[in-house]
């Protein structure tokens, strides 16, 4: 897999940890217990900076530097029990607020760490969209990889025993309502590649649990007939890149290890757009500029979001000329949020 230019570290980690040749790594990305991901009340927000003098009246200004209110005890910083995920929140608490939540999840090989690293989401979910973050990793299989069992195609393959990943997202989900002050109606996912493939799986099978969800470089592999419509459907936002050659954008009759079949990237739009009872016509809107690799407006835009029901909707993002790793900046990153963030279900 290569790119026009030199990426950056980051994203070099993740090229090695999620490209095709991903089962032959042994390095685990991850490291647990480590807190070098933003946030976690450790956003670069300037506090106490307001000195203003009293209204001209020449007095001196005896007013104290502003402290944040902070955090209550007990807030965790990690969340899932025997499966710890990294719990990263605004560096300000506002009693009696309810925060919206966002969990992340990584691509097969990967871990919850170098994920958040390449796109940032901690680092701008907390600071500009007053968010709690999720980081969790998947689990090991037999070649040392994490993955998720999200389908055959991507990335169960043929593991034996593979875990539950439905129930474990929605236990953390519990979990972060019991332990902190989450909005129920603004639950979100986010997902890259086997996460986006998760995400997917838990729209089909976990709708009431989570609100919307961002799929990068994933696909829907799922029918109708097992993913029926359901009184409670989630909204979707389908990215993907034209020249990935992993999971490819028009879809494929077989995953990477030529077990399973998953939708093209507009499919699989069309299929979240159809079970909210959207018109899967869809409507072309701006061109966005969300990579640093390729110049100018590389993204176009479509949205389905006519006949819906229940505030839902979809939408696909074409990342012209991106691969299965494309180099997101962080205005991509934070238009992937603030679409995922509009969405609301709270009464």
């Amino acid at each position: 897999m290569s790119m026009q230019r030199s990426l950056p570290l980051v994203t070099l980690l993740l090229l090695s940890a999620c490209s095709k040749e991903a089962d032959k790594a042994t390095a685990d990305t991850s490291s647990e217990g480590s807190d070098a991901t933003s946030g976690s009340g450790s956003s670069d927000v300037s506090e106490g900076s307001d000195t203003t003098s009293g209204s001209g009246s020449g007095a001196a200004d005896t007013t104290a530097d502003a402290t944040p209110p902070t955090w209550p005890t007990g807030t965790p910083a990690r969340i899932g029990g025997t499966r710890p995920a990294k719990v990263n929140h605004p560096r300000a608490f506002t009693p009696g607020k309810e925060y919206p939540l966002i969990i992340l999840l990584h691509g097969y090989g990967a871990s919850g760490l170098a994920q958040d690293l390449y796109l940032g989401v901690s680092t701008l979910g907390t600071a500009e969209f007053d968010a709690i973050t999720v980081i969790p990793d998947g689990t090991l299989n037999s070649n040392n990889q994490r993955y998720w069992n999200a389908s055959a195609a991507c990335c169960a393959f043929s593991e034996p025993n593979p875990p539950d990943d439905v129930a474990y997202i929605r236990s953390l989900i519990a979990e972060a309502k019991a332990s902190m002050p989450i909005d129920a109606g603004r639950v979100y996912l986010i997902g890259h590649s086997n996460g986006g493939f998760m995400s997917y799986r838990m729209a089909c099978e976990a709708s009431d649990a989570f609100t919307a969800f961002v799929s990068l470089a994933g696909a829907d592999s799922y029918n109708d007939a097992d993913c029926p419509a359901t009184a409670t459907p989630v909204s979707g936002l389908q990215m993907h890149g034209t020249a990935d050659d992993t999971i490819a954008y028009d879809g494929s009759s077989s995953g990477p290890l030529g077990i399973g079949a998953y939708a093209g990237a507009l499919v699989s739009a069309q299929n979240v757009a159809r079970r909210a009872g959207c018109d899967t016509t869809g409507t072309a809107g701006a061109e966005l500029d969300l990579m640093t690799t390729l110049d100018g407006t590389e993204t176009t835009t479509l949205a389905f979001d006519t006949g819906c029901r229940a505030g839902a909707d979809a939408a696909l993002w074409t990342l012209r000329g991106a691969t299965h790793i494309p180099v997101i900046n962080p205005a991509g990153t934070r238009a992937a949020l603030t679409w995922l963030l509009r969405h609301d279900r709270t009464p």
